[in-house]
């Protein structure tokens, strides 16, 4: 092989690697907010649920159960 096809392969193996690690750090951010994305509408859904069975809303600052 040439110099030239040496580089040439070292530069799109060091791009496709950086394009790897991107493309997998990317997933995980694109994961973590969707997973609390999905928690949040979740834990309002319940919040809805149990003040409406129960007119309780644990969202207020100075409730206090007893």
């Amino acid at each position: 092989m040439t110099k030239k096809k040496k580089v040439a392969m070292i530069i799109g193996s060091c791009t496709l690697g950086f394009l790897l690690v991107g493309g997998g750090i990317a997933y995980s951010i694109y994961q973590g907010a969707s997973d609390y994305v999905i928690k949040k509408a979740f834990d309002s859904e319940i919040q809805k649920e149990f003040i409406q069975q129960t007119g309780i809303d644990l969202s207020e600052p100075t409730r206090v159960l007893t």
